[in-house]
C-alpha cells in the first residue's frame, strides 16, 4: 500500500510540474533536470532558477542548501487531498456542451468540448469521441502516388502520403499570419482579444483559445470546495499528525495557484516565453515579435526567412537577417523608394519581340505601341536575339531552317537549312557565341556556332537512369551562361523540365511532378528563378534553379500560355487560345493587363533589352 501510495505521488507531482516542454541548451546554458535551460551563471547562485533545486544541489558542490519549505509530512498530506479531489472531479457529470468519454479515468479527461467529437483525432483514450457514426469523405485529397488521405492532413508538417506530396512548397508555403498587440492568434490564423482566452467560450471557433486552460472556473470551484472541506475532516482524522489551520493553508495555496492563476509571465522560468508572454485568467501564452514565429513547443521563437517562403517581399535579390530581410538590385537596377522594387539604370527603353506565324512584331511594354519588324515568313515558332551584334535569329519551321537577320531589318539569311525537321525552341549563347535548339522530329538538343558552322548534336535519348524522362516532345529552351546550364521543356507521355551543362554533362530532369503540358520557360537573372507555362494545368509557376521552392503566379485560370519571358517587375506571356499577348506581376499575378491582341496564334516572345542578357564575371 505504501509502494502505491509513494508511486501515485511522484506521477501526480510530474502532472502538475508547470514546465513539461523540452528544448536544447545552448554551450552557454545550464540544463535542469526538467530540461529547463538556464544560464551557467545562475548555478550555485543561491536561487532555485530550475525550480526543482537541480541547479543548487550537492553535484554542484555548492557551499549552501535551498531546503524544503513545507515537511514531508505536510506535503504527503496535501498530494493525499488533491488526489482524491482529482477522482472527485473527474466523474463529475459533463454539461450540455460537452462529451463523456465514458470510460476514461484520472489523469484523463472526461468531459470534452462537443466539437471535438468526430474531428478525426482520438480524444477519449478508447476513441470513444471518433466512434459516433461518423462521416467523412472517402477521399478528400488524393496524393500523387494514389493514395487518399483526409484534407485537414495536408500541409500539416507530416508525409502522411508517404511520398510527400501533401507537404510540397508551393501547396503549403503560406505567410506567416501576425496579430496585433494585446491579440491572441487562434491555430486557424483568426485574431481575438486576448482578455477572451480561457474564459470558457469558443471564441476562436477552433477551441485553441481553450486548450491548455484550467478545467474550471470559480464557480465550479467554489462549489467543489464544500465537498473539499468534509474531506479535509475526514482527512485530518487519517493524519492527525498535521494540524487542520496548516492543512488548509496548503489546500488555498494550491486552488490560488492552480485554479485562481498565478501570473506565469512575472518569472521567465517558468513560462520558458523567448519574446512576449501574456497572462490569461488561468494560463498563459507565448508570441514572437515580428519576422519570428512561434515554434511547436508554444515558447520558442525562430527567424522567418522571408526571402525563401515569401519571395514577393524583394523585387530582385533578398537577403535574410535576424527578424528581418533586405532587399537589394542586380547590377544595372536601382532600388525604388519603397526599399524594395528595382527598375532598370539606362536610357534604353524596353520593348517585346514576339512572333505570330507569318510575322515577326514588335511591341511596347505598355502595349501603346505596335509595329512591324518582319514578314513573309511561312510559320515561325520560336525567336531570340543577340545583344553583342543587334542580330535578331528564328526557327521558321514551314521551312524548315534557321534564320538571322540585323534588327534593323538588313542582312537576312539562312544559317541552316538541312536537317531541321521540326525545330521548336531556339535560344542564343550571348557570352560563348552559340545558338541552341531543340528538335521535336529528331527528339534531341543541338548546337553550333552563331553562323550555323559546327554543328553538333548535344543530346538525345534520356535523361534519368531509369529511362522515364525522355526526349519525345520538346518544347522550349532557355540558357544560363554564367551557370553554364541549358534548360528545357516537354510535353511527352511523362512531362519534365530538363537541364543539362552547356557541355552535354549532367544531365537530369528537375522538375517532374504537377506537369502536363509544360511550355514556354524562361529565366529572371537579376534573381535567377526559373519560370514556366504549363497549357493543360493553365498556370505560372516559378522556382529556383534547381526546381525546389515552386511558388505560383497564376494557378488555373490561363486558358493556354505558350511562351514567356520575365523583365522588371513583370512576366509576360503568348496565349493561344485567347491570341493575346498579356503581362502582370511576376510573384503574384496582380495587375494583369492585356496588352496586344492577334489576328493569328501568337508564339514565342522575348523583353528586347540588354539587361536580358547580363555580362558578368
Amino acid at each position: 500500500g505504501l509502494r502505491l501510495y509513494q508511486s501515485l505521488v511522484v506521477i501526480l507531482f510530474s502532472f502538475f510540474n508547470p514546465v513539461s516542454y523540452v528544448r536544447t541548451c545552448s554551450s552557454s546554458q545550464f540544463r535542469c533536470d526538467d530540461a529547463r535551460c538556464i544560464p551557467r551563471t545562475w548555478v550555485c547562485d543561491g536561487d532555485n532558477d530550475c525550480g526543482d533545486m537541480s541547479d543548487e544541489d550537492q553535484r554542484h558542490n555548492c557551499d549552501r542548501w535551498a531546503g524544503c519549505f513545507i515537511t514531508l509530512a505536510e506535503f504527503s498530506s496535501l498530494i493525499f487531498c488533491i488526489l482524491t479531489n482529482i477522482f472527485l472531479l473527474a466523474n463529475r457529470s459533463c454539461a450540455p456542451t460537452e462529451f463523456t468519454c465514458i470510460n476514461n479515468r484520472p489523469p484523463d479527461r472526461r468531459c470534452i468540448p462537443q466539437s471535438w467529437v468526430c474531428d478525426g483525432d482520438s480524444d477519449c483514450s478508447d476513441a470513444y469521441d471518433e466512434h459516433q457514426n461518423c462521416t467523412r469523405a472517402s477521399c478528400q485529397f488524393t496524393c500523387q502516388n494514389g493514395r487518399c488521405i483526409p484534407k485537414v492532413y495536408v500541409c500539416d508538417g507530416d508525409n502522411d502520403c508517404e511520398d510527400e506530396s501533401d507537404e510540397l512548397d508551393h501547396m503549403c508555403t503560406t505567410p506567416e499570419a501576425t496579430c496585433p498587440p494585446n491579440y491572441f492568434k487562434c491555430d486557424n490564423g483568426h485574431c481575438i482579444e486576448a482578455v477572451k482566452v480561457c474564459n470558457r467560450i469558443d471564441e476562436c471557433s477552433d477551441n485553441s483559445d481553450e486548450k491548455g486552460c484550467g478545467m474550471w472556473n470559480v464557480s465550479e470551484i467554489s462549489h467543489y470546495c464544500i465537498q473539499f472541506n468534509s474531506m479535509i475532516k475526514a482527512t485530518i482524522q487519517v493524519y492527525s499528525f498535521i494540524s487542520c489551520p496548516v492543512f488548509s493553508s496548503l489546500i488555498s495555496v494550491f486552488l490560488f495557484y492552480y485554479f485562481l492563476g498565478i501570473n506565469e509571465c512575472n518569472d521567465p522560468s517558468v513560462s520558458g516565453c523567448d519574446h512576449n508572454c501574456t497572462d490569461t485568467q488561468t494560463s498563459f501564452y507565448c508570441s514572437c515579435r515580428p519576422g519570428f514565429r512561434l515554434m511547436s513547443d508554444k515558447r520558442t521563437c525562430d527567424d522567418i526567412d522571408e526571402c525563401a517562403e515569401s519571395p514577393s517581399v524583394c523585387s530582385q535579390i533578398c537577403e535574410n537577417t535576424v527578424g528581418s530581410y533586405l532587399c537589394k538590385c542586380a547590377p544595372g537596377y536601382i532600388r525604388e523608394p519603397d526599399g524594395k522594387r528595382c527598375r532598370q539604370n539606362s536610357n534604353i527603353e524596353p520593348s517585346l519581340i514576339f512572333s505570330n506565324r507569318y510575322y515577326i512584331r514588335n511591341l511596347t511594354v505598355n502595349g501603346l505601341s505596335y509595329s512591324m519588324i518582319l514578314q513573309g515568313l511561312s510559320n515561325v515558332v520560336s525567336l531570340d536575339f543577340d545583344r553583342v551584334d543587334s542580330r535578331l535569329y528564328w526557327i521558321d519551321v514551314g521551312r524548315r531552317v534557321i534564320e538571322r537577320m540585323f534588327l534593323n531589318g538588313t542582312n537576312k539569311e539562312t544559317i541552316i537549312s538541312h536537317d531541321v525537321l521540326s525545330g521548336e525552341g531556339l535560344a542564343v549563347d550571348w557570352v560563348g557565341r552559340k545558338i541552341y535548339w531543340v528538335d521535336a522530329y529528331k527528339d534531341c538538343l543541338n548546337v553550333a556556332e552563331l553562323d550555323g558552322r559546327f554543328r553538333k548534336k548535344l543530346l538525345e535519348h534520356c535523361v534519368d537512369v531509369n529511362n522515364t524522362y525522355c526526349f519525345q516532345y520538346p518544347r522550349a529552351i532557355v540558357l544560363h551562361p554564367k551557370k553554364g546550364y541549358v534548360y528545357w521543356t516537354d510535353w511527352g507521355d511523362n512531362p519534365y523540365i530538363g537541364r543539362v551543362g552547356m557541355d552535354g554533362k549532367n544531365k537530369t530532369a528537375i522538375i517532374t511532378t504537377k506537369l502536363e503540358w509544360p511550355n514556354g520557360v524562361t529565366i529572371d537573372y537579376t534573381n535567377d528563378k526559373l519560370y514556366w507555362a504549363d497549357a493543360h494545368l493553365n498556370y505560372i509557376e516559378f522556382s529556383d534553379l534547381e526546381g525546389r521552392h515552386r511558388h505560383a503566379v497564376y494557378s488555373g485560370n490561363l486558358p493556354h500560355p505558350y511562351a514567356i519571358t520575365v523583365f522588371e517587375d513583370f512576366v509576360y506571356w503568348t496565349d493561344w487560345n485567347t491570341r493575346t499577348v498579356e503581362k502582370g506581376n511576376k510573384y503574384d499575378g496582380s495587375g494583369r493587363t492585356m496588352l496586344a491582341n492577334t489576328t493569328h496564334r501568337p508564339f514565342d516572345i522575348h523583353v528586347y533589352h540588354p539587361y536580358r542578357q547580363p555580362i558578368r564575371k
